[in-house]
């Protein structure tokens, strides 16, 4: 292979990664909350924001619309039929004895007006993300620092009424487990530390591992079809900002 033809794919890679990571900045918050964020979700017209011990909407310009205290630790949520479900645990992440105390907290998304909970006692290792399906949930979460003898992100079925299904291994293992859960028309986004995205198809089939930050949430235009992803930045001695930017398509399809 001669110098130039190495160069040339060089150079391609090189704007491959910038085009992946340097993706336009829509808006920032307005204020900055006490606490990072955990995770988003979206309507046409508002953006739902877990800041681990507030709840918050706004408008697609980063307005502030209401805000609720409500229990450390709240996790990733999502907007299903007028309602918003909350991931929380308030026992141990990664314990590989489990020790967790996980729920799902249920607001009305117009007041957000804390309205039940359920006890989702089978995510062993913490609750801390969730997404909806046709007919119910998946909820993930920790995992133990420990792939020789965890080889696969856990996840957890329920049906509309948080009766547990099934338990699905999406591998392969990813520090920390999952932090954020999105569910796509054609397959499914799962979110860890370390500049982690990994894709799965519909049925948890492992696609890819990108190499960009989502953590602190992602979601998806139900009209426009673009996909977001939310970054919290910690201010000095001032607060956590929050700031939304679009990412590409990380799926084939429509």
């Amino acid at each position: 292979m001669n110098l130039i033809r190495i160069t040339i794919i060089a150079a391609a890679v090189c704007l491959s990664t910038i085009s992946l990571f340097a993706q336009p900045l829509q808006f920032k918050c307005e204020k900055l909350y006490p606490m990072h964020l955990q995770g988003v979700d979206c309507d046409e017209n508002i953006i739902y924001w877990s800041f681990s011990d507030l709840l918050v909407k706004t408008d697609w310009q980063g307005k502030e619309l209401a805000a609720v205290k409500v229990p450390y630790h709240h996790g990733d949520l999502c907007l299903k039929n007028g309602k918003l479900y909350v991931a929380v645990n308030f026992g141990k992440f990664n314990n590989p004895n489990g020790m967790a105390k996980n729920f799902i907290y249920e607001y009305d998304a117009a007041t957000l007006k804390y309205i039940t909970r359920y006890a989702v006692d089978e995510v062993k290792h913490g609750a801390g993300a969730i997404a909806p399906t046709d007919n119910g949930f998946i909820v993930g979460g920790g995992l133990p620092l420990d792939p020789a003898n965890y080889h696969a992100n856990l996840l957890y079925e329920y049906d509309r009424n948080f009766k547990f299904v099934r338990r699905i291994e999406a591998a392969p293992w990813s520090l920390e487990g999952i932090q954020v859960i999105q569910n796509m028309p054609d397959g499914w986004l799962l979110a860890g530390h370390r500049n982690r995205i990994l894709v799965y198809d519909k049925n948890f089939k492992f696609i890819s591992d990108e190499g960009f930050n989502a953590t602190h949430g992602i979601m998806l235009h139900p009209k426009t079809g673009q996909l977001y992803r939310a970054v919290s930045t910690l201010i000095k001695g001032k607060g956590w900002a929050a700031s939304v930017y679009t990412v590409p398509r990380l799926l084939p399809g429509k």
